[in-house]
């Protein structure tokens, strides 16, 4: 399992989390198979202390392509899910459907 944070520069809080901006990401990785993986992100605004945005996905590799599903829950009500195809040697093509229109 892979963890990752992130942080940006501001005095806020504790030394170890400080942010310009007060946000604070972290992330995740879980690697179910050799060719398949569960991410998972956060991003919070320190200053207002509330969820700004989480992803969850799962990604399915091959030799020669690739599938993801995404989700996106923003706290704006600006969600997205996005499936996204990779094939090696071309760009990548994908679609996105978000709320809120």
């Amino acid at each position: 399992m892979l963890v990752n944070g992130t942080a940006r520069e501001t005095p806020v809080g504790p030394p170890w989390i400080t942010t310009s901006s007060g946000y604070l990401r972290a992330e995740s990785m879980v690697k179910v198979l050799s060719n398949l993986d569960v991410r998972g992100a956060t991003s919070w605004d320190v200053l207002r202390g509330q969820s700004i945005e989480n992803r969850v996905s799962i990604g399915w590799r091959f030799s020669g392509w690739a599938i993801s599903a995404e989700y996106v829950n923003r706290h704006r009500d600006e969600n997205e899910f996005r499936i996204t195809v990779n094939l090696l040697g071309l760009r990548q093509a994908g679609t996105s459907a978000r709320t809120g229109f």
